[in-house]
């Protein structure tokens, strides 16, 4: 995989890796790519040359997450809705709402 910014900066060329599966983190001096790499693994960013594999269930929290108190972490993760119907389901609603 490759990357460069719009500006032609060159971030990855010809990068190959794997992380296992599991919790992985990325450790590193700043600037020199960790945030863009995640971008990447998470699908937010596109390579320029070569894909990205994931599996199917794949999070990334970017370090500047900012969070309401009554933030739900479902919601956070982008599974709130997915979370609440599956309650409702359990709950005995057949309510599509």
């Amino acid at each position: 995989m490759s990357f460069a910014w719009p500006d032609g900066r060159a971030v990855f060329r010809d990068l190959t890796f794997t992380l296992p599966l599991g919790l992985s983190g990325i450790v590193g001096r700043n600037g020199i790519g960790k945030t863009t790499l995640s971008r990447l693994a998470a699908g937010n960013l596109a390579p320029d040359v070569g894909s990205v594999m994931r599996p199917e269930r794949f999070a990334f929290v970017p370090q500047d997450l900012t969070l309401a108190v009554d933030d739900a972490v479902a919601d956070v993760l982008g599974i709130g809705s997915t979370v609440r119907a599956v309650r409702a389901i359990e709950a005995g609603s057949t309510d599509p709402a």
